[in-house]
């Protein structure tokens, strides 16, 4: 059985690297972003610093042109794409921890019989290089 801690800290962990994912994704998506009013140029705008309705002050930034490129809606399918794939992901391992949680035996053997059939393969690979190897030297 796994530990709690050991278990909080899987889902945990696995969390972190979703969250991690999916912004950077979103770094290719404008050859604009981060520059300042003097370097915003061709193919970009600079867009004012303004106050939300909520109150939030947002300062002035520099982003691409609306449709000024087939791969800037590129990016944006791919970006869309990676983040459904993390939100996927991120609800299979939410509802995985809940049924360790639930049922911690039985995800103690999953984990048993997932590592058996990864070492298993592993195996196989190894078996099939020896034999290759062995071709090949004779």
């Amino acid at each position: 059985m796994m530990p709690k801690t050991k278990q909080l800290l899987y889902t945990l962990s696995l969390a972190g690297l979703l969250s991690v994912s999916v912004p950077v994704s979103g770094l290719a998506a404008s050859a604009c972003k981060g520059l300042t009013n003097n370097q915003c140029g061709k193919g970009c705008i600079w867009v004012d610093s303004y106050t939300t309705k909520a109150g939030n002050k947002v300062k002035g930034y520099c982003r691409t042109k609306p449709g000024a490129s087939s791969a800037s809606k590129d990016v944006k399918k791919t970006k869309e794409k990676s983040t459904e794939k993390a939100t996927k992901l991120k609800e299979k391992t939410t509802k995985s921890a809940k049924d360790k949680q639930q049922n911690p035996k039985k995800a103690t053997q999953q984990v048993k019989d997932k590592a058996k059939k990864s070492q298993e393969k592993a195996t196989k690979k190894v078996k099939e290089k020896v034999k290759e190897k062995t071709k090949a030297s004779k």
